[in-house]
Parts: C-alpha cells; sequence; structure tokens
C-alpha cells in the first residue's frame, strides 16, 4: 500500500497549483464546458497541441498528450505540465470505463517515466461523460496508488454546492475480491 494517500480537493483544478494537472478532453478539438472549459482558461498555451493532434485524426480515446510551457527568463516561471487525456470521443458522447482505464495507465506511465511528484486529477468520465465514480475509482486506486506521487482528485461540481476541504481517500474493495 502506498504512504502517499490519494486525497480528494474539491473546486477548480486549474487553480490547484499542482505541477501536473489532467485534463479530460475530446477527440474533435473542443474544449467547452467542465474542467477543459476552465484549463483552456488558465493554460491557454497548452490548447495547440491538443486541437493539433485531433485536427490530424492523431489523438484517440484512451490515449493522452503531455504539453509543458518552456519559458526562457532570468525570473522563475513555472508552469504546470498539462496533461489532456482523451476520455470521449465526441464532446456530445459518453466516456466508457476501458477509455478511462487506458487513460489512467499512461498517466500512471507518464508519472513513473517523468518523476511527477504531485499530480492534480479530475474524476475522469465522472461528470460529462457520465460514468459512476464508484466504478472509476476502483481503477484509480489500481493505477494512481504510487508510493512517488501525491495524488489529489478534484471534484468540480461538488463546489457548487459551497463544500470545501480536502479528505483521505479510502482503498476500496471490490465486492468481486
Amino acid at each position: 500500500m502506498n504512504e502517499l494517500p490519494i486525497n480528494y480537493q474539491w473546486g477548480d483544478i486549474s487553480e490547484s497549483g499542482a505541477s501536473c494537472i489532467v485534463n479530460p478532453v475530446n477527440c474533435v478539438g473542443v474544449m467547452g464546458r467542465g474542467v477543459a472549459k476552465h484549463i483552456k482558461k488558465k493554460f491557454p498555451w497548452s490548447v495547440w497541441p491538443y486541437e493539433e493532434l485531433c485536427n490530424r485524426g492523431d489523438l484517440v480515446v484512451g490515449k493522452i498528450i503531455a504539453a509543458k510551457l518552456s519559458i526562457v527568463s532570468e525570473f522563475s516561471l513555472e508552469s504546470p505540465i498539462i496533461i489532456h487525456v482523451a476520455t470521449k470521443n465526441h464532446w456530445r458522447g459518453k466516456s466508457k470505463l476501458d477509455w478511462v482505464e487506458s487513460c489512467l495507465v499512461s498517466i500512471n506511465e507518464f508519472i513513473l517515466s517523468n518523476s511527477i511528484k504531485e499530480i492534480a486529477i479530475p474524476k475522469l468520465g465522472c461528470g460529462l461523460g457520465g460514468l459512476h465514480w464508484n466504478h472509476v475509482e476502483v481503477l484509480f486506486n489500481k493505477y494512481l496508488d504510487l508510493d512517488s506521487c501525491v495524488v489529489t482528485i478534484y471534484d468540480l461540481e461538488t463546489n457548487k454546492n459551497n463544500i470545501g476541504g480536502t479528505q483521505k481517500m479510502l482503498p476500496l474493495v471490490s465486492e468481486e475480491e
């Protein structure tokens, strides 16, 4: 079991301050609602690579693209890595659990291969994607229970109810185990 707990945070993930932020997207290049809309507004530099891959037809569900703004300056100007994860084919469509699982496998590989120390990630596929968190949470615990990275799961929807704070996410035991 991981010594670093998976945490919940309610609010706008684009304001997290994490060094790496996950952004759920579709494969047609539209970032008009949900978490993607917030990321597009706060980190517009991350949109072009995503749109380019969509226009070429290279971004498919279950895959990810990471964008990092590189600034050469005498001042310290840090920007997060934005990982766009394709959880839906079309913005009108719904997510599928196997697509989210593929994204989580890729996120896990990215974290490990790039020595990411902290990551903010929304409940992939559960907002506009229509999946139920109790199904997706099992996958989060399977792929993001890491000793080397602090994982914070953001819930934008809960913020509408003016509920704030953090809490530890307890490991979920599957009924099949």
